[in-house]
């Protein structure tokens, strides 16, 4: 009977100990930006989290740490979004979902992380790979990479 009430209070103890610190900073900062300008191509700088998602439109949205997503830069420009941080610090604490229905093209230089939120149902999608990134990328249509032959596929 006492082993049990032990492992009954380790056990209240633990879950009230792993709640309360999932409960420190479970809403990051949301943030949305739109742009006027429709975009068929990403372009991606300085190691930020890029999750593409099965939408269209004109509007991103970033979430994580505050301070690195006020620091986040977006243009649109001949139809290519580019994002990047403002700043010397890399940006590994700020994520940026971006529509991705309409993307034919994804650019990644240095080492961001890119990756889907669902299997994407466009027709095909060229990756131009421009450093040491991390890819997974679910998609119906045909995903082509280039700019380097050192990459390795793995199953889903």
């Amino acid at each position: 009977m006492k082993n049990k009430i032990i492992v009954l209070l380790l056990s209240v103890f633990s879950v009230a100990t792993f709640g309360f610190a999932a409960s420190v900073d479970v809403d990051p900062p949301l943030m949305k930006i739109s742009f006027d300008k429709s975009f068929t191509s990403l372009e991606v700088e300085d190691n930020i989290a890029v999750v593409l998602t099965n939408e269209t439109g004109n509007e991103i949205s970033l979430a994580g740490d505050k301070e690195y997503v006020k620091r986040v830069r977006a243009t649109v420009k001949r139809g290519r979004l580019y994002l990047w941080l403002a700043g010397s610090e890399k940006g590994e604490r700020v994520t940026v979902y971006v529509p991705a229905a309409l993307l034919r093209q994804v650019v990644i230089n240095g080492d961001s992380y890119v990756s889907t939120a669902s299997t994407l149902n466009n027709a095909g999608m060229l990756v131009v790979v421009n450093g040491a990134c991390k890819l997974f990328i679910k998609s119906r249509g045909r995903i082509d990479i280039s700019g380097t032959s050192e990459y390795e596929f793995r199953g889903a």
